[in-house]
This record gives structure tokens, C-alpha cells and sequence, in this order.
């Protein structure tokens, strides 16, 4: 672009603020889009506009092509975990694409002599000796690929009952403690469970196993808990510690903010902390432009600074886990573009190095 009246470094672009499924900015001179909606794909229109040092202005209507990414498939089936030795063990894997791709397995590791039919996506083995085996299989569309990977449990053909999976090995105080046993049982009769060592008000179902614990300022901070499951021919014992963690851990925010922005741009910035509680955090702005906004649940940061909000000004980003917050400061600056993007006409009233009116465009 070239303009008679004013140098092309003299120019300023705009972006008009409708709302679009994504994020459109200038920045350094280049056009940078950033998708907001979640798989969108489609054709999308908006218009740029440009400026010259008189305020005379051109718009140009940008046509622009969002395509699709590819999303990795997922294996949807769930395995058996759990078989007798001499049994024949048949898995057959069902999977899912985002993008309806047609989905290909392959197993990666398994038990010696199991085989994979790939045209039926099925796994058949023969077990014939007692043990744990890593079976991890692979799905993919011909572009992404993802895993399943599970143990599985041949146990013999004579009856047992047993405990297995890992336990919750701390919790917060004032937190509620729970934990649902996992138990492997090839008896014919179901068992009922009961907790033979456990602290006050400790309790379990006898149906489900579920256990749920809530501890005050008067329990020991180390317990230790014993898990009975019993029916009429055999019974299994789980024992386990659990550590009392004192108080709420605060979360932290751990994303680097953008520091500058422009005049008329659209300003983003994804804000991203951690929870060591694993607690729902919420965000929020405690300082900052009126007119910016933050999405409460994901942490983005959206703003169209304007000519008045040239300079710097403290930016304050709060994480909050219902108890304890992380905050988060730092000087944005709001900057006029230097180098704009070169990318339409302009057209209007210009004078020559005389004062003499010229009409027409300038390309």
C-alpha cells in the first residue's frame, strides 16, 4: 500500500469488535487469528480498517477459511481384567473419532501368544498360567493415534477373593476422606465388608465397600485402617495408612501475561494456575480497564483498548479456590501500531507537496 498525503508507517488498523468464533488481532504487523469456539470450521467474513494521520479511513472486507484440525480418536470399550487360568479371554476394542475418521487397532503389548485380529478388532488369548499381565493397545485414524493400556488378572480356577488397586494415601484436614475398595473376587458368594482397625467416625458400607472418613482437630495425623471382605468360604484384609495434611494448599497461577497491547487490537491472555487440592478454581480481574473481561471458569482474558487507554496501567488477575487465592500483577502497555500491515487501498481527499487538492485512489 502507498498513500501521496502520509508515509505507510503513518497508517493505523482496526479491527471492528463484532463477535466472532475467533479472536482476530494485529500484532507486529501481522494478522493473527485465535480459535475461540471449540472444533469450528466454516467461512467467516469481517472487515479491516485503516487510518491515515487525518482520520480519512478505507475498510476492506477480509474473507477468511477456518478448516478443521483433526481430532486423535479414543478407545470407548472396556476391558475384562479379571479371568480364570485355561479360559479363553476374547477383548474386542470399539473406539470413537471426533471427525468420523475410520479408526484402525493395533495391539502393542500383551500376554506371549496373544493375538490381535485386526479385521475384526478382536484380541483372543489362551491363559494358561496365574499372574499380572500389561496389555496396552492403540487406535488410530491415520493421522492421531491414542492408547489403552490396562493389567489383567489370571487367578486360578480354585476360588479367591483379594484386594487390589492402589489407596488414597493422604487428605486435608477438614476434607471428606473416601475410598471405594477394589476387589477380585471368582467365589460364587458376594461379601460383605467391615472395617477392623479404623479411626472415630470412620465408616464403610458393608454392600459397596465405600469408606468415608472426615477428620477434626482432636484425630491423630498419621491412622492406620484395616479393610475386611468376608463371605461363607473365604475372606480378604487390606491395611493402609493415611496422612493428615494440615490446612488448604493455595493455588498458583503459572502462565507469563502479555505485557503490550494496541490501540483498536483485540488483547488476549489465557491465564492458566494449578490447584494442588485439585479444587475448581475461579478468575476473576480485581484491577484493571473497566471494559475488560475474563471468563470466570477458563481464565481468558479479552480486551479492545482504544486511543483513550494509551500508556501503562496494573493489571491484577485473582485465582480463587474457595478458601485461599493467587494473584497475579503486571503493566500493560497500550501502544499506537508503528508498523502496520500493508493490505488496501486508500481513498479520498489528499494534498500534494504544492497544497493542491488531488481525488482518486492510490494503491
Amino acid at each position: 500500500m502507498s498513500d501521496a498525503d502520509s508515509p505507510t508507517t503513518d497508517l493505523s488498523f482496526a479491527l471492528p469488535t463484532e463477535t466472532l468464533p475467533i479472536a482476530l488481532a494485529i500484532t507486529n504487523g501481522e494478522l493473527i487469528a485465535t480459535p475461540l469456539t471449540p472444533n469450528y470450521s466454516g467461512n467467516l467474513q469481517t472487515t479491516l480498517i485503516t487510518r491515515d494521520p487525518t482520520g480519512l479511513e478505507d475498510r476492506a472486507t477480509l474473507h477468511i477459511v477456518v478448516t478443521a484440525q483433526n481430532d486423535a480418536p479414543i478407545i470407548t470399550s472396556i476391558p475384562d481384567t479379571v479371568i480364570t487360568s485355561d479360559s479363553l479371554y476374547v477383548y474386542r476394542l470399539s473406539g470413537r473419532d471426533p471427525d468420523g475418521d475410520i479408526l484402525s487397532f493395533v495391539l502393542l503389548e500383551g500376554p506371549y501368544n496373544m493375538r490381535f485380529d485386526h479385521a475384526l478388532g478382536r484380541a483372543v488369548w489362551r491363559a494358561a498360567t496365574t499372574g499380572v499381565y500389561t496389555v496396552r493397545f492403540a487406535v488410530s485414524d491415520g493421522r492421531e493415534e491414542s492408547e489403552q493400556t490396562f493389567r489383567l488378572h489370571v487367578i486360578s480356577t480354585d476360588g479367591r477373593m483379594a484386594f487390589s488397586g492402589q489407596t488414597p494415601a493422604h487428605v486435608r484436614r477438614g476434607r471428606l476422606y473416601t475410598y471405594q475398595p477394589q476387589l477380585i473376587n471368582t467365589l460364587e458368594n458376594t461379601p460383605r465388608f467391615s472395617l477392623i482397625t479404623a479411626p472415630p467416625r470412620m465408616s464403610i458400607d458393608p454392600t459397596s465397600g465405600l469408606v468415608s472418613w472426615l477428620h477434626n482437630s482432636g484425630d491423630p495425623t498419621n491412622v492406620a485402617v484395616t479393610i475386611r471382605a468376608k463371605n461363607s468360604q473365604q475372606q480378604a484384609l487390606q491395611s493402609f495408612q493415611i496422612h493428615v495434611v494440615e490446612g488448604n494448599e493455595a493455588p498458583q497461577i503459572l502462565s507469563t501475561p502479555t505485557v503490550e497491547a494496541s490501540v483498536d487490537s483485540l488483547y488476549l491472555y489465557s491465564v492458566r494456575a494449578s490447584d494442588a487440592d485439585g479444587d475448581t478454581l475461579v478468575y476473576t480481574i480485581v484491577s484493571g480497564p473497566q471494559d475488560m473481561r475474563i471468563n470466570p471458569l477458563n481464565g481468558l482474558v479479552v480486551w479492545v483498548p482504544t486511543r483513550e487507554d494509551i500508556g501503562s496501567r496494573e493489571i491484577v488477575i485473582s485465582a480463587y479456590d474457595g478458601q485461599l487465592n493467587d494473584t497475579q500483577r503486571f503493566e500493560l502497555t497500550v501502544r499506537t501500531l508503528s508498523h502496520p500491515p500493508q493490505f488496501a487501498a486508500i481513498k479520498g481527499l489528499a494534498l500534494d507537496a504544492n497544497g493542491s487538492a488531488i481525488l482518486g485512489s492510490y494503491l
